[in-house]
């Protein structure tokens, strides 16, 4: 085993890379334990943004991931986390950044959500970040939960994620994560706004989603869809407009590993 080891290290960001290949270092991290397996796992973790950014290794890393002792696991997810603001927009380093999520590490998530938040008016409306917010809402605490279902509970932000061809996911998302009063307050909001979708090439589609994951929007959709009327229902229910300053500050108070 000790050759197999040293035949590995020289070309090993190769052999993860290659499709042909890459399954060796799953096989042998399934087979061989702490401490044998440390000079590789090290590596790994050097080298993380460009296996989690490949197309084949980033699913390699996936399985190295589960295939490793606790210690190992806790440290790969907490430096995956480190570096997830660049994985967001990724075409493979989402999953990664998804994987990391699902696992349910408590520091780990708690640096995904906190950089995901930090850009989050871009990252809800690029076509591979916007798949990560659904794992972000799933997995964060419920305090960071409520807060983003409040914050974004307003006529502005919800008409721009409505109306955007990626950030309408993360607000059926957050509808969906909503509890009273924000889900009929979400429903009310998005109503009168409708019609404005039909014109849009996605457009139909979403509305096809929303009739059916809330049928009682179909109540709201003649209601007077002025400003003036957003506007007030916003201040009289004490909602603020789109601003995810608190949620920053709060994550950047904390001390992050």
């Amino acid at each position: 085993m000790n050759i197999f080891h040293n035949l590995l290290i020289p070309n090993l960001l190769e052999i993860i890379l290659n499709p042909n290949s890459t399954h060796i270092i799953i096989k042998y991290i399934s087979l061989v334990k702490y401490p044998q397996n440390e000079t590789i796992v090290n590596f790994i973790k050097q080298n993380l943004l460009s296996i989690a950014t490949h197309k084949h290794s980033c699913c390699t890393l996936q399985k190295v991931i589960e295939s490793v002792d606790s210690n190992q696991k806790k440290m790969l997810l907490i430096s995956l986390a480190q570096i997830s603001n660049m994985l967001f927009n990724d075409q493979y380093g989402n999953y990664a950044a998804q994987f990391a999520l699902s696992l349910d590490d408590k520091d780990a998530n708690q640096i995904i959500v906190r950089n995901y938040l930090i850009d989050f008016k871009n990252n809800t409306s690029h076509k591979f970040s916007s798949n990560v917010f659904e794992k972000c809402l799933q997995h964060c605490d419920f305090e960071t939960k409520q807060m983003i279902i409040k914050r974004l509970c307003n006529y502005e932000s919800v008409r721009s994620l409505l109306y955007d061809m990626y950030g309408n996911y993360v607000l059926q998302q957050t509808m969906i994560a909503s509890n009273e009063p924000y889900r009929t307050m979400y429903i009310q909001l998005v109503g009168p706004l409708l019609h404005g979708l039909r014109i849009l090439p996605f457009g139909n589609i979403v509305i096809h989603k929303l009739m059916t994951n809330f049928p009682e929007i179909s109540n709201y959709i003649n209601i007077n869809k002025n400003n003036y009327y957003y506007q007030n229902m916003n201040n009289n229910m004490g909602i603020g407009y789109f601003n995810m300053n608190q949620i920053n500050v709060r994550f950047n108070q904390q001390n992050m590993k």
